[in-house]
């Protein structure tokens, strides 16, 4: 922590995620303000979310039970699923620095509660564990693919969060509305879609595990939200501007086909864009743990509509973006306070 703390003091000013990442800059890191520390709770719905977690202990490796998974699908319905798998992993991957990036911000800053400390290592390890679980699914299913075929869909997810998250021009309250509310709002509407196409008849194992994920994606988004309801009231018009704008950037990565792949269609298709949609629809189909894409669809519209609502009872608007995602991958405005 030696950088930080050197680091020249700077007033939070508007910045772009553009700017913060030119080839050879260094992310600006924010003066680090921890001190003194206040350990006491002060927030305690999200304190109960982190007991909540911490007692949820769970183990990949014995406490899925894939045996049969498959057996009675195609090789090509088995292939779509480890390509679906696939994808969920390298979602899962992406939340992990993610979720260490806003802990090492809430560490740095000013009269942050614990409680947001605690439930965001909590958080870490959540997404550690799906990673592995979903890495598991793919490679039973046939094999997992190290990295996505598809252009377009590797540079939506190797969006940078982490480095937004740490740069000292963003706002932390701006990038965790965008990532913890809407994202983990719209994650856990997929994933409860996956859980009901899993339903009666389906491979039990697989459906216990996406329970367990949809459990832990229930306390991902709960947490999102109570931290909205503590923090949005407090800021100020500046403040609330810079979330706006990182929750339209938010969206448009979404609607772009991040996390719902039928959207990549929007941007351009190639081959891998097209057998990952068919894919999306041949793991539905075969039973292996998927919702088709038209319920993934409606479930990220849901999740869209849920937020939108919330966030306007906050005084926030969630503004659709006026293209389905950023114009390159990674580069989308990032926002600090005038």
């Amino acid at each position: 922590m030696a950088d930080v703390a050197a680091s020249p003091a700077r007033s939070q000013g508007p910045g772009t995620e553009a700017s913060a990442l030119i080839p050879g800059r260094a992310t600006e890191m924010p003066v680090e303000q921890r001190y003194p520390l206040d350990l006491v709770s002060r927030l305690g719905d999200v304190r109960q979310l982190y007991l909540d977690a911490s007692a949820d202990r769970w183990d990949p490796e014995t406490d899925i039970d894939l045996s049969g998974l498959g057996s009675e699908a195609t090789e090509v319905q088995r292939a779509a699923g480890a390509l679906v798998w696939s994808h969920r992993a390298w979602l899962e991957y992406r939340g992990i620095g993610e979720s260490e990036a806003a802990l090492v911000r809430m560490c740095l800053e000013r009269d942050r509660e614990v409680d947001i400390k605690y439930l965001l290592t909590a958080r870490g390890t959540a997404k550690a564990l799906a990673t592995e679980a979903c890495w598991m699914v793919a490679e039973h299913l046939g094999g997992y693919l190290e990295t996505p075929g598809s252009p377009v869909l590797a540079g939506l997810l190797r969006d940078r969060v982490a480095r937004r998250g740490l740069h000292a021009d963003v706002d932390p309250d701006a990038f965790v509305v965008a990532h913890f509310v809407l994202g983990d709002t719209i994650d856990l509407a997929l994933w409860r879609a996956a859980l009901d196409a899993a339903g009666t008849g389906r491979h039990d194992g697989v459906r216990g595990l996406i329970a367990r994920l949809v459990t832990a994606k229930t306390r991902h988004a709960a947490f999102g939200w109570a931290y909205a309801e503590a923090r949005l009231p407090r800021l100020d018009l500046d403040q609330r501007a810079a979330v706006e704008a990182n929750l339209t950037a938010a969206l448009a990565r979404e609607r772009g086909g991040l996390r719902v792949v039928a959207g990549l269609a929007d941007r351009g298709r190639d081959r891998f864009t097209d057998d990952l949609v068919a894919a999306v629809d041949s793991t539905a189909a075969a039973g292996l743990g998927g919702a088709d894409n038209t319920r993934m669809a409606g479930a990220l519209d849901e999740a869209v509509d849920e937020v939108r609502s919330g966030l306007a009872r906050l005084g926030i608007s969630l503004i659709e973006p006026a293209t389905p995602s950023p114009t390159r991958p990674g580069m989308d405005p990032i926002q600090g306070p005038s």
